[in-house]
């Protein structure tokens, strides 16, 4: 298969002529076709991903009807005894020192 050299040549003339009145035209129409086939394919290729992303989804929550096992608990008692006693500690500590604030000296 050869592919044809004279529209590559044509556009290259026409590209290098570009600053004559006559030939702003086809530029202008060559850019506006461009913006068109740019526009028109990533719209084409949004809806399609969109569908194979719904066509997962949809698979994906038909194909199994085994329960999901609940994740464990991301804390326990304990350790919310103890993150608890933690900020109390700080509370206490702010407490203390807001009622007598540190005495900074002068650098003067």
């Amino acid at each position: 298969m050869k592919i044809n050299l004279r529209i590559f040549s044509a556009l290259s003339k026409l590209y290098r002529s570009r600053h004559e009145p006559e030939n702003a035209r086809s530029i202008a129409e060559l850019y506006w076709y461009g913006l068109l086939f740019l526009a028109i394919a990533g719209i084409v290729f949004s809806l399609a991903f969109g569908t194979w992303q719904f066509k997962a989804v949809v698979s994906t929550l038909s194909g199994s009807s085994v329960p999901v096992p609940r994740p464990e608990a991301a804390l326990n008692r304990k350790a919310l005894g103890e993150v608890l006693q933690a900020m109390d500690a700080r509370q206490a500590a702010f407490d203390a020192l807001r009622a007598a604030p540190l005495s900074v000296p002068s650098p003067l």
